[in-house]
């Protein structure tokens, strides 16, 4: 049951080459840089495989604005030895919102343009 709060349902494990929104909202990202489609996971379900260099998926969506998020994601990370933005949403200027994670573990901040947050 999709909840009326939802933004978006990304599962990314279709062969379109896109990253169809599957809550009905229609923000459907794109894919971009090379991430690699068809990437075999568990339950005979495709993923995509991100290098880490400036590959994701683009949403256009700006949550830097709301004063609660949720944000639910699974992920295999091959080599934790450097810095993995897991996620990261801006507003164009200088707000952000990042998921990073690390050998040392997962850092979750905001940033205003001149203070980090979290």
């Amino acid at each position: 049951m999709v909840q009326s709060s939802l933004v978006g349902h990304w599962p990314l494990h279709e062969w379109s080459g896109r990253a169809n929104d599957l809550s009905g909202n229609d923000n459907h990202g794109t894919v971009n840089s090379g991430a690699t489609q068809g990437v075999w996971g568990r339950s005979a379900l495709t993923g995509y495989a991100f290098d880490g260099s400036n590959n994701g998926v683009d949403t256009g969506l700006d949550v830097t604005s709301q004063s609660e998020i949720s944000l639910s994601c699974w992920f295999y990370v091959r080599d934790n030895s450097s810095l993995q933005t897991l996620y990261g949403s801006t507003d164009g200027n200088s707000n952000e919102i990042v998921l990073r994670y690390d050998d040392s573990g997962f850092d979750w901040f905001t940033y205003d343009g001149s203070t980090v947050y979290g």
